[in-house]
């Protein structure tokens, strides 16, 4: 498993690298977009590893909890917190938005031409039994592919849950192969 040194690790130097980037481009100006190529791979790396990490880390998390009785109340635990900071970055939003009324005074004339009306009035909002639904992968390799975290995320918490109903030593190889691949 990840180690809270390595991901301190990580943050310090990624930090480090934002700052670096930053004093280049105010000291270097309209030259520093030489170094864009840069900037384009560390992103395209980042995407690269999103959603391998997480369907790994989320596989291999489900998988050791296993039968224990701490599993339930980590995962109403888990729940809870998603649902808070959810509910507190909604707010958030909202406060922001009233006070800095982002858009007020922009003139979107100009811009109009550039989107197409047709598809406007057709959107609708999917009901909760659509949204429950639309988690649950038909392909996973499908939702791998469109890279639907939502649907990864579920499709790995149930093969998780799955793999740690498995007898240990039937399971011991794969979760000892998803640990390996976490840890890296």
């Amino acid at each position: 498993m990840l180690t809270k040194g390595l991901i301190k690790n990580i943050g310090f130097q990624v930090v480090v690298a934002m700052v670096l980037g930053a004093l280049a481009g105010a000291l270097m100006g309209e030259q520093a977009t030489v170094f864009a190529p840069f900037g384009t791979l560390f992103i395209q790396l980042i995407k690269m590893l999103v959603i391998p990490l997480v369907a790994v880390a989320i596989l291999s998390g489900a998988a050791n909890l296993g039968a224990s009785p701490a599993a339930g109340k980590i995962g109403v635990t888990t729940l809870a917190f998603f649902l808070i900071t959810s509910a507190l970055a909604v707010f958030l939003a909202l406060v922001m938005g009233q006070i800095f009324k982002p858009g007020v005074g922009v003139d979107f004339g100009s811009t109009a031409a550039m989107f197409s009306g047709d598809y406007a009035d057709k959107g609708e909002l999917p009901d909760a039994v659509a949204t429950l639904l639309g988690m649950i992968p038909t392909n996973v390799f499908s939702a791998l592919n469109e890279a639907n975290i939502l649907q990864i995320l579920v499709f790995c918490m149930f093969l998780g849950i799955a793999l740690a109903k498995q007898p240990r030593e039937r399971a011991k190889p794969l979760v000892d192969g998803l640990n390996t691949l976490v840890d890296a």
